[in-house]
Protein backbone atom coordinates (compact mmCIF):
# COMPACT_ATOMS: atom_id res chain seq x y z
CA UNK A 1 0.00 0.00 0.00
CA UNK A 2 2.81 2.33 0.68
CA UNK A 3 4.30 1.86 -2.64
CA UNK A 4 1.07 2.71 -4.48
CA UNK A 5 0.76 5.49 -2.19
CA UNK A 6 3.83 6.88 -3.34
CA UNK A 7 3.56 5.81 -6.80
CA UNK A 8 0.24 8.01 -6.50
CA UNK A 9 2.06 11.03 -5.02
CA UNK A 10 4.80 10.87 -7.46
CA UNK A 11 2.14 10.84 -10.54
CA UNK A 12 0.67 13.82 -8.90
CA UNK A 13 3.42 15.49 -8.39
CA UNK A 14 4.25 15.22 -12.59
CA UNK A 15 0.99 15.83 -13.41
CA UNK A 16 0.93 18.97 -11.08
CA UNK A 17 4.12 20.01 -12.90
CA UNK A 18 2.92 19.64 -15.93
CA UNK A 19 -0.42 21.22 -15.70
CA UNK A 20 1.26 24.46 -14.27
CA UNK A 21 4.00 24.35 -16.47
CA UNK A 22 1.22 24.65 -19.20
CA UNK A 23 -0.39 27.18 -17.39
CA UNK A 24 2.61 29.27 -16.85
CA UNK A 25 3.70 28.78 -20.62
CA UNK A 26 -0.10 29.53 -21.80
CA UNK A 27 -0.35 32.61 -19.87
CA UNK A 28 3.38 33.97 -19.94
CA UNK A 29 3.79 32.97 -23.93
CA UNK A 30 1.10 35.54 -24.36
CA UNK A 31 2.02 38.19 -21.85
CA UNK A 32 3.82 40.37 -24.08
CA UNK A 33 0.69 39.86 -27.19
CA UNK A 34 -1.69 40.78 -24.13
CA UNK A 35 0.28 44.04 -23.20
CA UNK A 36 0.31 45.27 -26.91
CA UNK A 37 -3.36 44.06 -27.29
CA UNK A 38 -4.98 46.28 -24.17
CA UNK A 39 -1.99 49.14 -25.43
CA UNK A 40 -3.81 49.25 -28.68
CA UNK A 41 -7.00 49.39 -27.05
CA UNK A 42 -6.01 52.82 -25.15
CA UNK A 43 -4.69 54.34 -28.23
CA UNK A 44 -7.90 53.78 -29.79
CA UNK A 45 -9.94 54.91 -26.75
CA UNK A 46 -8.15 57.90 -26.63
CA UNK A 47 -8.13 58.75 -29.83
CA UNK A 48 -11.67 58.22 -30.28
CA UNK A 49 -12.67 60.14 -27.36
CA UNK A 50 -10.42 63.20 -28.26
CA UNK A 51 -12.18 63.06 -31.62
CA UNK A 52 -15.99 63.02 -29.92
CA UNK A 53 -14.58 65.70 -27.42
CA UNK A 54 -12.91 67.91 -30.17
CA UNK A 55 -16.56 67.68 -32.32
CA UNK A 56 -18.85 67.65 -28.67
CA UNK A 57 -16.67 71.10 -27.70
CA UNK A 58 -15.25 73.13 -30.63
CA UNK A 59 -13.61 75.93 -28.13
CA UNK A 60 -11.21 73.97 -25.95
CA UNK A 61 -8.13 77.05 -25.77
CA UNK A 62 -7.96 80.47 -24.72
CA UNK A 63 -6.84 80.83 -28.38
CA UNK A 64 -10.58 79.63 -29.59
CA UNK A 65 -11.99 81.95 -27.15
CA UNK A 66 -10.35 84.47 -28.88
CA UNK A 67 -11.24 82.93 -32.42
CA UNK A 68 -15.52 82.96 -31.49
CA UNK A 69 -14.73 86.89 -29.58
CA UNK A 70 -13.84 87.91 -32.87
CA UNK A 71 -16.43 86.18 -34.62
CA UNK A 72 -19.19 87.33 -32.19
CA UNK A 73 -17.86 90.79 -32.82
CA UNK A 74 -17.80 90.65 -36.73
CA UNK A 75 -21.37 89.11 -36.16
CA UNK A 76 -22.80 92.07 -33.89
CA UNK A 77 -21.65 94.79 -36.43
CA UNK A 78 -24.50 93.36 -38.78
CA UNK A 79 -26.62 95.22 -36.69
CA UNK A 80 -24.94 98.49 -35.78
CA UNK A 81 -26.84 100.09 -37.92
CA UNK A 82 -30.56 99.71 -36.18
CA UNK A 83 -28.95 102.00 -33.25
CA UNK A 84 -30.66 105.15 -34.63
CA UNK A 85 -33.49 103.77 -34.67
CA UNK A 86 -35.51 104.00 -31.38
CA UNK A 87 -37.66 100.90 -31.52
CA UNK A 88 -34.29 99.07 -32.14
CA UNK A 89 -32.15 101.12 -29.46
CA UNK A 90 -33.28 99.26 -26.34
CA UNK A 91 -32.77 95.46 -27.85
CA UNK A 92 -29.42 96.67 -29.58
CA UNK A 93 -28.21 97.70 -26.34
CA UNK A 94 -28.91 95.09 -24.59
CA UNK A 95 -26.90 92.55 -26.90
CA UNK A 96 -24.14 94.78 -26.46
CA UNK A 97 -24.19 94.61 -22.85
CA UNK A 98 -24.41 90.91 -23.04
CA UNK A 99 -21.47 90.96 -25.68
CA UNK A 100 -19.59 93.33 -23.06
CA UNK A 101 -19.91 91.25 -20.46
CA UNK A 102 -18.85 87.71 -22.80
CA UNK A 103 -15.75 89.65 -23.20
CA UNK A 104 -15.03 90.61 -19.80
CA UNK A 105 -15.33 86.50 -19.05
CA UNK A 106 -12.94 85.87 -22.13
CA UNK A 107 -10.12 88.28 -20.89
CA UNK A 108 -10.22 86.56 -17.49
CA UNK A 109 -9.96 82.77 -19.46
CA UNK A 110 -7.18 84.32 -21.25
CA UNK A 111 -5.53 85.49 -18.20
CA UNK A 112 -5.88 82.56 -15.98
CA UNK A 113 -4.81 80.32 -19.25
CA UNK A 114 -1.23 82.52 -19.45
CA UNK A 115 -1.06 81.61 -15.70
CA UNK A 116 -1.49 78.23 -16.12
CA UNK A 117 0.85 78.49 -18.87
CA UNK A 118 4.00 78.60 -16.17
CA UNK A 119 3.01 75.51 -14.43
CA UNK A 120 2.91 71.78 -15.58
CA UNK A 121 -0.44 72.37 -16.93
CA UNK A 122 0.78 73.81 -19.65
CA UNK A 123 2.54 70.04 -20.83
CA UNK A 124 -1.15 68.94 -20.35
CA UNK A 125 -2.48 71.74 -22.78
CA UNK A 126 0.21 70.39 -25.37
CA UNK A 127 -0.58 66.83 -25.15
CA UNK A 128 -4.13 66.58 -24.49
CA UNK A 129 -4.89 70.11 -26.34
CA UNK A 130 -6.76 71.59 -23.25
CA UNK A 131 -5.92 73.03 -19.81
CA UNK A 132 -8.19 70.87 -17.44
CA UNK A 133 -8.70 73.53 -14.66
CA UNK A 134 -9.98 76.37 -17.20
CA UNK A 135 -11.56 74.06 -19.55
CA UNK A 136 -15.32 74.19 -17.73
CA UNK A 137 -15.01 78.09 -17.75
CA UNK A 138 -14.25 77.62 -21.65
CA UNK A 139 -17.08 75.95 -22.07
CA UNK A 140 -19.89 77.17 -20.11
CA UNK A 141 -18.18 80.70 -22.14
CA UNK A 142 -18.75 79.08 -25.70
CA UNK A 143 -22.45 77.99 -24.87
CA UNK A 144 -23.28 81.60 -24.00
CA UNK A 145 -21.19 83.26 -27.42
CA UNK A 146 -23.58 80.85 -29.12
CA UNK A 147 -26.60 82.02 -27.37
CA UNK A 148 -25.82 85.77 -27.87
CA UNK A 149 -24.55 84.96 -31.62
CA UNK A 150 -27.82 83.22 -32.62
CA UNK A 151 -29.64 86.19 -30.92
CA UNK A 152 -28.17 88.74 -32.87
CA UNK A 153 -28.56 86.87 -35.78
CA UNK A 154 -32.22 86.77 -35.04
CA UNK A 155 -32.38 90.27 -34.57
CA UNK A 156 -30.49 91.39 -37.80
CA UNK A 157 -33.73 89.09 -39.13
CA UNK A 158 -36.24 90.88 -37.75
CA UNK A 159 -34.69 94.25 -38.65
CA UNK A 160 -34.04 92.92 -42.56
CA UNK A 161 -38.02 91.46 -42.11
CA UNK A 162 -39.23 95.08 -40.54
CA UNK A 163 -37.66 96.97 -43.35
CA UNK A 164 -38.60 94.59 -46.14
CA UNK A 165 -41.90 94.85 -45.07
CA UNK A 166 -42.19 98.74 -44.95
CA UNK A 167 -41.13 98.82 -48.07
CA UNK A 168 -44.12 96.83 -49.59
CA UNK A 169 -46.88 99.26 -50.96
CA UNK A 170 -49.96 98.01 -49.56
CA UNK A 171 -52.87 97.29 -51.19
CA UNK A 172 -55.32 99.58 -53.57
CA UNK A 173 -58.35 99.24 -51.54
CA UNK A 174 -56.22 99.63 -48.28
CA UNK A 175 -55.19 102.64 -49.65
CA UNK A 176 -58.27 104.58 -50.74
CA UNK A 177 -59.80 103.97 -47.36
CA UNK A 178 -62.43 101.06 -48.38
CA UNK A 179 -62.84 98.43 -45.71
CA UNK A 180 -61.85 94.65 -45.66
CA UNK A 181 -65.86 93.86 -45.80
CA UNK A 182 -66.42 96.10 -48.53
CA UNK A 183 -63.52 94.81 -51.02
CA UNK A 184 -64.45 91.24 -50.53
CA UNK A 185 -68.06 92.29 -51.29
Amino acid sequence: MTATTSEDKAQDSASHLLITDALSRSVFANMPYLIYVLLLLLVIVIFASRKYFRRRYPCRTASDVKKKETSLEKTFRLCIGAQDRPFYAHKLQELKLRQIRLNVRAREIVIESLELQRTWWSVCEHWMGILPPILYKIITWHEDAEALELDIKAFHERIARDEYCGKLTPPQSIASGTTWSKALA
